[in-house]
């Protein structure tokens, strides 16, 4: 699979995309904590919010991503709502007064999750619509690298970000976000034309080659 180059750095590209789930899950809490005079709950409140709208909100937005086409666009749009999510957690250690600060936190979180939610429909096309279908258990293990890695090396990450560098450190992590989630258009399209010669993909029930040909 490090063969397939492409997906090899879409694996990659997803393991930065995939900082959002220590974001929430470790940073965040710090940050109210130690970055912020907002109530230690309110990291309690986004979490559960979170989860809440996840499970509401996640299957309609994945139904509008049905090909690597909306996946990649997807992809590029959870990008720039991490990005926007780490401005607004970036302003909730400015603002004055913790009215303010508690406002940047639920707005900067609710940017997060919608963003989080296209993530996880743009991934999930992608790490299954490229894979070569005969291969497909050890692709998806070369995908599933990248949560692991979001988990193992994230609050290290964090921590120096969040924790040492305050606010700019979001502004370092929002450009993470966005430059990962606009690289993975480029990388997909650059897969879908140029992948391994001969190499077949799955698309709406049929076995297609990677130059767009029927399989015999």
């Amino acid at each position: 699979m490090l063969g397939d180059r492409p997906y090899a750095l879409l694996a990659l590209l997803n393991a930065v995309l995939c900082l959002n789930m220590p974001v929430l899950s470790f940073g965040l809490p710090l940050w109210v904590v130690r970055g912020t005079d907002a109530p230690a709950a309110m990291a309690a409140v986004v979490l559960v919010g979170n989860m809440l709208a996840v499970v509401v909100c996640q299957v309609r937005v994945a139904r509008r991503v049905t090909d690597l086409a909306a996946a990649a666009r997807a992809t590029r749009r959870a990008g720039w709502l991490l990005c926007l999510a780490c401005l607004g957690y970036a302003l909730s250690g400015l603002a004055a007064g913790p009215e303010l600060t508690v406002l940047a936190l639920l707005s900067a979180a609710g940017v997060q999750v919608y963003g989080e939610m296209l993530h996880g429909a743009g991934s999930w096309e992608i790490g299954f619509g490229l894979a070569r279908p005969d291969r497909q258990g050890q692709y998806q293990g070369l995908f599933a690298v990248g949560p692991q890695l979001a988990r193992m090396l994230g609050p290290a990450l964090l921590t120096l970000l969040l924790i040492s560098w305050g606010p700019p450190g979001w502004l370092v992590l929002g450009g993470l976000f966005l430059a990962a989630g606009a690289a993975c258009g480029p990388v997909v399209r650059h897969a879908e034309r140029a992948g391994p010669g001969g190499r077949t993909r799955w698309r709406g029930g049929a076995r297609w080659r990677a130059r767009g040909t029927r399989a015999g």
